[in-house]
């Protein structure tokens, strides 16, 4: 009599194990391909950091992202979604200090970083992005 009731409830349990497939498993943060240029005064940047984030990633807990900018050209893998865009080019500003640490300068404006103006779409698939900065 136990096996018999021990059977029912296997058989029951693979039937309502067997409706839970949720298809293909998805990556729970998509990042996409943003390429691009960045110019000041028409010019490519050496060097610099390019950040892509947006509050709504913020409070989802994803990171921005972050790329070198190196010859003027930069990839970066974003979130989907509208983003601010921030571009810094810093240079050293001074001795270290005692534990280190060197202080540096912001040499593009702060229009393009601490208070961007800048923003971009980053939807599915590769996206393209240049940025054309003006020193004044």
């Amino acid at each position: 009599m136990h096996l018999r009731n021990f059977v029912a409830i296997f058989c029951l349990a693979a039937c309502l194990f067997a409706g839970c497939d949720q298809g293909p498993a998805r990556e729970p943060n998509p990042r996409y391909a943003v390429t691009g240029t960045v110019t000041l005064d028409g010019q490519p940047l050496t060097e610099g950091e390019i950040i892509f984030e947006s509050a709504e990633d913020a409070a989802a807990g994803i990171p921005p992202a972050i790329g070198k900018i190196e010859n003027g050209k930069y990839e970066v893998k974003a979130a989907p979604g509208t983003k601010k865009v921030s571009i810094s080019v810093k240079v050293p500003d001074g001795p270290a200090d005692v534990t280190g640490l060197q202080p540096t300068k912001e040499t593009i404006p702060a229009k393009y970083n601490a208070k961007t103006t800048l923003t971009s779409d980053v939807t599915e698939g590769k996206n393209t992005a240049d940025f054309a900065l003006e020193s004044k």
